[in-house]
């Protein structure tokens, strides 16, 4: 009778540590704290503008040299965008590929 009662109390024990368990998970969220809510980055540095230089000059004053300026994109090239859809859990924001 006396091993009856502890196997229950046992049993008993472990149900309310497993609820209690999951009642904790749920209200703090520890896995919060490995993860991020809002991401905000910075281009990486390969889309850095070119830094600008002047053209050679010629010495030579009998050849009249022409200049011709091409024009050099200044950041990244946008290929594709879109907004993120909230489905489960509230989501905004836009993500963007660049080149």
């Amino acid at each position: 009778m006396r091993g009856l009662l502890r196997r229950r109390v046992v049993r008993v024990g472990l149900v309310v540590a497993v609820v209690a368990l999951a009642v904790g998970l749920w209200a703090f969220e520890p896995w919060r704290l490995f993860t991020r809510s809002t991401v905000d980055e910075a281009l990486p540095d390969a889309f850095q503008p070119p830094a600008t230089s002047a053209p050679a000059t010629s010495s030579s004053t009998a050849t009249t040299a022409t200049t011709t300026t091409t024009t050099v994109p200044t950041g990244p090239r946008v290929l594709a965008e879109g907004s993120f859809v909230s489905q489960e859990h509230p989501t905004s924001g836009v993500a963007r590929v660049l080149e």
